[in-house]
């Protein structure tokens, strides 16, 4: 059933006007409860309420909402960037993209007379070039670290103005003697000798590379005929670093000079939008993007959104034409939508590529890591269960340790148990770890639960040995299989196995053991800190000539803090304790 306006609504929808902009809806109090943009913001707005909704989600969001907001803009581009601006702002619950402060990187060569190149997530209006963005920081580190060696680049960021340069202000550093940089800043490299090097890597980030390659091979085939072999062979490898960036492609030959091409396509698991870069006759750049529609989001409107993230750092003239499956109101570049020829197989070959693309959920991942901690620890079964023990006292003061629970990779923090530690006096994590393992087992085998597929105990072997002790006498030891992670060189241990097991300092499988270990590590910190807080709190009541532990934690749990019961009245205090002793608060604590 629809959720029809009411009467204040109706008239707010009825002033909206049917031009491009940013809408805002409010809740009771007044809180934004969600912003999205359109290019005809009454007929957009009015569709929330005359829908037959499905998703539950949305048919929540249009019963809260009591007030709506907009704001007319120009054009669809600033209708994006609004509406940009206010999730960040705000962060709207029903939101879903845009809520982080993520931002994505770029190549920018610096506006200096002998320019920077690196990457970057900010811009800066400060007449620097941006190349991107790139969807993710391997591809951006890669480019950077052919430019620098088909270029040797200064990575200092001192002045370097001629003036500085002639007065000699500068000395040659290390990364001028092992051949990283050619000394710019001294004058050793010429000014116009670096900017040629900038410019050729300006071409390439360009995806122009034709020319420069053309000039290359003049280049080694006439060091060659001089018998300069060394300068040959140099050139050579510059030519092969830039033909390793330009990728083999299937549009060679295709008559495609330039473009930017967009497909989409929305699977059972998720959303996703290919793009690739066409220069001169060959992808230069591809990527694979899911994306996460959100309310009323179209086809058209994701495209529109992976254009503008792809071309905002572009001057309007430079972008090139647009190949895309539907049509799209984009005014800085032609759209093509082709039905046949060499352009729609491209479109066919990307809609082939998706398919194909395996989408990634928590889930899958989460699988992906607990299948490779099962290879690696040579596991009979798929770890699902895991749990993890940590103690943590200081000199023997207020023992506790924590139990923490994984299931399929991920904390299930209400089956997270924390214990005092009653058996062990002074500072003993062995016995402490002993302890607690055959409670936490004998309480499970008595409640007839399901023990855990892995058992991390956060320590070495002595740790691992007590546990495999308590593990023997509850008689689980067979059933349950144990290892001790050691914090400093993150070492496995297994029992009665001398040697460490050593794992990728980089393996899915380590991280997501050192994630439970640190949990575990956390949970226990935070129990032991908490309990060390009350003691000491009791401790300054219970030195009061009369006052003991259960009258201290009484006035606690009624004052909350020991100021509170300072400035509570004598009345109050005997009200709860009586008033002999509360004489003695009173006394003691002034």
């Amino acid at each position: 059933m629809n959720h029809l306006p009411g009467e204040e609504l109706k008239a707010s929808i009825a002033l909206i006007p049917n031009k491009p902009g940013v809408y805002e809806f409010y809740d009771a109090n007044q809180k934004i409860l969600y912003v999205g943009k359109a290019k005809k913001l009454k007929k957009r707005v009015q569709s929330y309420f005359q829908k037959e909704q499905t998703s539950a989600r949305l048919k929540l969001l249009v019963k809260k909402i009591t007030s709506i907001e907009f704001t007319t803009v120009e054009s669809d581009q600033e209708a994006f960037l609004l509406e940009n601006n206010l999730i960040k702002e705000h962060q709207p619950k029903y939101n879903i993209q845009l809520k982080d402060d993520k931002s994505y990187p770029y190549i920018v060569i610096r506006n200096e007379p002998i320019p920077r190149l690196y990457f970057t997530r900010r811009k800066v209006q400060d007449g620097s070039e941006y190349f991107g963005p790139y969807t993710g920081v391997k591809h951006v580190r890669a480019i950077v670290n052919l430019a620098k060696e088909l270029h040797p680049l200064r990575t200092c960021k001192l002045d370097l103005s001629p003036d500085k340069i002639s007065q000699g202000k500068y000395k040659v550093c290390l990364e001028y003697h092992i051949g990283n940089c050619l000394a710019p800043c001294t004058g050793e490299q010429s000014a116009s000798e670096y900017n040629e090097g900038i410019d050729t890597i300006r071409k390439i980030l360009e995806g122009k590379t034709s020319n420069i390659i053309d000039a290359l091979i003049e280049r080694r085939n006439q060091a060659t005929q001089e018998l300069n072999f060394e300068q040959a062979h140099y050139y050579q490898k510059k030519i092969e670093k830039i033909q390793e960036f330009r990728m083999p492609s299937l549009v060679e030959n295709l008559g495609i000079e330039q473009a930017d091409v967009y497909q989409i396509l929305h699977k059972e698991h998720g959303s996703a939008i290919h793009h690739i870069k066409i220069r001169e006759y060959s992808i230069i750049f591809s990527t694979i993007n899911q994306v996460i529609p959100k309310l009323h989001e179209d086809d058209e409107e994701l495209l529109l959104q992976a254009i503008r993230k792809f071309t905002m750092a572009q001057p309007l003239e430079a972008i090139p034409p647009i190949i895309a499956p539907i049509d799209l109101d984009f005014p800085f570049a032609p759209v093509n939508v082709p039905e046949r020829g060499e352009k729609n197989r491209i479109l066919l070959m990307m809609k082939k590529n998706l398919m194909e693309h395996k989408f990634k959920s928590k889930t899958k991942v989460n699988q992906d890591h607990l299948e490779q901690i099962q290879k690696d620890l040579r596991l009979t079964s798929l770890p699902k269960h895991i749990e993890c023990f940590d103690n943590s006292n200081i000199q023997g003061s207020n023992p506790v340790a924590s139990c923490v629970v994984f299931i399929n990779g991920r904390p299930a923090k209400s089956a997270y148990r924390h214990f005092n530690v009653k058996t062990v006096d002074g500072p003993d994590d062995y016995a402490s770890m002993r302890e607690i393992v055959k409670r936490r087992y004998t309480g499970q085998i008595k409640k007839g639960e399901a023990l855990p597929d892995l058992i991390v105990i956060d320590g070495g072997k002595g740790q691992l040995n007590a546990a495999v002790e308590a593990l023997k006498e509850v008689g689980i030891y067979q059933e349950v299989a144990v290892i001790g992670i050691a914090k400093q060189l993150e070492e496995l241990f297994y029992p009665n196995d001398p040697l460490p097991l050593m794992l990728n300092k980089r393996s899915p499988a380590l991280k997501l053991i050192q994630q439970i270990r640190n949990e575990a590590h956390r949970f226990a910190i935070t129990f032991h800190r908490k309990k060390r807080s009350q003691h000491f709190t009791r401790t300054s009541l219970e030195v009061i000539d009369g006052i003991g532990e259960k009258t201290a934690i009484q006035l606690l749990r009624s004052f909350g803090s020991v100021e509170a019961i300072r400035n509570a009245t004598m009345e109050d205090i005997a009200l709860v304790i009586g008033q002999k002793k509360a004489q003695l608060i009173k006394a003691g604590l002034h």
